[in-house]
């Protein structure tokens, strides 16, 4: 009989730790940030748009998450692949638009991985990139210490 393959994933519990650090820290900047969790196939799995916070931020965060779980790369590192290169600047964009319904190019965008393997990401928005960035890794470091996933290989 072939053997299924077994890989891990984000559960609930590991969602909550991660979101809630993250609303911590975006509440500590006092900037109003969407932050949005996906798991490793780019589906929401937690959205939370802090009071007032733009409604563009909901797309930016979601977008941001999609582009980092697809491939495993933090979301201001696109910029630089395609920053030297006019053509790339213009249409990797628009390719990763049509391909994932939303790509966001800025920093606030980490994958989630267990063992070279991405099982999520966080996408966030709302403040300075460098606000984006501090909340999305406050929810990166909160997954490191909550190691709980689903599947026989979890940590």
């Amino acid at each position: 009989m072939p053997e299924l393959s077994v890989k891990p994933s984000l559960n609930a519990h590991v969602v909550d730790e991660v979101m809630a650090a993250a609303r911590q820290r975006a509440a500590m900047l006092g900037a109003t940030f969407t932050i949005a969790i996906v798991d490793d196939s780019a589906t929401p799995r937690a959205l939370f748009r802090m009071d007032s916070a733009d409604l563009l931020t909901v797309g930016l965060a979601l977008g941001k998450a999609r582009l980092v779980a697809s491939n495993g790369m933090p979301s201001k590192m696109w910029r630089g692949l395609v920053a030297d290169d006019a053509y790339l600047g213009l249409t990797v964009p628009i390719a990763l638009d049509r391909v994932l319904g939303g790509a966001v190019l800025f920093a606030g965008g980490y994958p989630f991985q267990v063992d070279g393997t991405v099982v999520g990401a966080i996408g966030v928005s709302g403040g300075s990139e460098a606000q984006d960035d501090e909340v999305a890794r406050a929810g990166l470091a909160a997954l490191t210490q909550a190691k709980q996933f689903t599947g026989d290989d979890a940590p």
